[in-house]
């Protein structure tokens, strides 16, 4: 190739913000305590947003974390929200889920692949050995009647800025 060289910032993070909305279903990236957006986290939370639907990493740790203490976070839909080496388990997230100020689906990460990738084919579904997750479906509600790839696949489409719909 020729000297062409990548854009290091495409957008700052509070243009980035400034995209998300009370109410939005968001997904941040990163794995264990590396590669997450931290400023954007923390430019969400100065931008006070709430009632946040969050689709974790599948090992989603401070970031989820500091978005459900600050209050931002209605629902969260990950595998584990650890406190990275600092504890088992994010304080936020246990805090907020043991006195039910937190809509938690849980999910293990075959469920959480397939939903995401249901959600990018913009599917309803995607074949997978779903009748072993009986007790899933019981113990929430948005999965009672749809797939958990359903309910990430909706969202999706409804929260998509670039959706003409």
């Amino acid at each position: 190739m020729s000297g062409a060289k990548r854009r290091e910032v495409i957008l700052s993070e509070q243009d980035a913000a400034k995209w998300i909305q009370s109410g939005m279903t968001i997904s941040i990236g990163g794995f264990l305590n590396s590669s997450y957006p931290m400023p954007l986290v923390r430019a969400i939370i100065r931008n006070g947003v709430k009632d946040l639907t969050v689709v974790g990493a599948a090992s989603a740790g401070l970031e989820t974390d500091l978005l459900i203490g600050a209050g931002c976070v209605k629902t969260v839909v990950a595998p584990m929200i650890s406190g990275e080496s600092l504890a088992p388990i994010g304080p936020s997230f246990r805090h907020c889920a043991q006195r039910g100020e937190l809509e938690v689906i849980e999910l293990d990460e075959h469920m959480y692949y397939q939903g995401l990738r249901a959600a990018a084919a913009l599917m309803p579904s995607l074949p997978s050995h779903w009748p072993r997750y009986i007790n899933i479906y019981r113990m929430h509600g948005c999965l009672q009647s749809y797939l958990f790839v359903e309910f990430l696949s909706t969202s999706a489409r409804a929260t998509n800025p670039f959706n003409n719909k």
